[in-house]
């Protein structure tokens, strides 16, 4: 808006005789320097040169003449709320600061200054003087120091509203400092605490707290008190019978298929497991057995050994056959 409104003044101000003249400090003529001024504003400058067989500078040139007439006849008026931030122009943290206007009819921009500093800032107040800068109503900025500081030397009467978004990022950076110093704090004092605490009180944690009186906990107390009273006297006695029952058997894997051998086998596992509470497979581990040998000896207990193949059964031969 601003800048139509300078090309609109430009090209007002302009004369029949402006036409063909030029300022001075371009080659070009003043209208048609507002002609590449216009165009710059709907294109990039390299469009704007291109398009129109100049050079960059050209339009430049064109630009700079525009935008300094502006300036030398730009009336401020009265200014009721600026905005003050900056921008990155390069990398390096290279920025710029920029004032606007931001009442409710007028939205422009006033003012740029090189970097974001309290000097920098100062500068715009500097051009427009302490009687407008005495009647700004309002400032937006966000939480910049230099811009803090100067605001509070050249508007203090104005009502000065902060960025949301960086009042949020110091509310949060605070608590987190807080919070941090009292975790601190506490992994520090609580230690210290819990020993003056412990040195205090601290025999009534080896105090016996008497039991409830349930019928059911001290009947399984008691039963368990005894199993661990004969606990010996039945692993002596498991044990005993153990290694007798190995040297029974020994080594030949022929008597140990025998009825009888599988048959005390089967009972000496389930009396014992039963007896112990000890697992059937350890005791399957202990006899140096295969699982799958002991379970099929289990589901053949007490029947003979019988076996396929070419073997006679009495049931096969005929009544004649057998007389005979």
């Amino acid at each position: 808006m601003e800048l139509i409104t300078i090309l609109n003044s430009h090209e007002g101000s302009l004369t029949p005789e402006d036409e063909n003249v030029g300022d001075g400090k371009s080659t070009l003529t003043k209208a048609y320097m507002l002609f590449l001024a216009r165009w710059a504003r709907r294109l990039s400058w390299k469009e704007t040169a291109e398009a129109f067989r100049i050079s960059w500078n050209k339009v430049f040139d064109a630009v700079e003449h525009v935008v300094t007439f502006g300036l030398e006849h730009r009336v401020l008026g009265q200014i009721d709320a600026i905005g003050v931030d900056e921008i990155q122009y390069a990398k390096g943290h290279k920025y710029l600061t920029l004032v606007y206007q931001i009442d409710l009819d007028v939205t422009r921009l006033l003012w740029v200054g090189r970097e974001s500093t309290i000097e920098s800032f100062r500068g715009f107040f500097a051009v427009i003087g302490d009687e407008l800068a005495s009647k700004i109503v309002c400032v937006c900025s966000d939480m910049w120091g230099p811009y803090l500081k100067v605001i509070r030397e050249k508007c203090s009467e104005a009502l000065h509203i902060l960025d949301r978004f960086h009042i949020g990022a110091k509310m949060n950076k605070a608590l987190d400092e807080v919070r941090a110093g009292e975790s601190r704090r506490m992994a520090t004092e609580g230690f210290y605490r819990w020993q003056k605490e412990f040195f205090e009180n601290g025999a009534a944690a080896f105090e016996q707290k008497a039991r409830p009186n349930h019928a059911a906990d001290q009947e399984r107390i008691g039963y368990l008190e005894k199993k661990i009273q004969t606990k010996d006297e039945v692993l002596a006695e498991l044990m005993a019978e153990h290694v007798a029952q190995k040297k029974r058997l020994g080594n030949s894997h022929r008597s140990l298929g025998s009825l009888d051998t599988r048959d005390q086998i089967v009972d000496f596992v389930r009396r014992w497991s039963e007896k112990t509470e000890i697992g059937t497979g350890r005791f399957i581990e202990w006899l140096d057995m295969t699982v799958t040998k002991f379970y099929d000896w289990r589901d053949r207990y007490g029947n003979v050994n019988e076996h396929n193949g070419w073997v006679p059964r009495d049931f096969w031969l005929e009544e004649w056959e057998k007389q005979v």
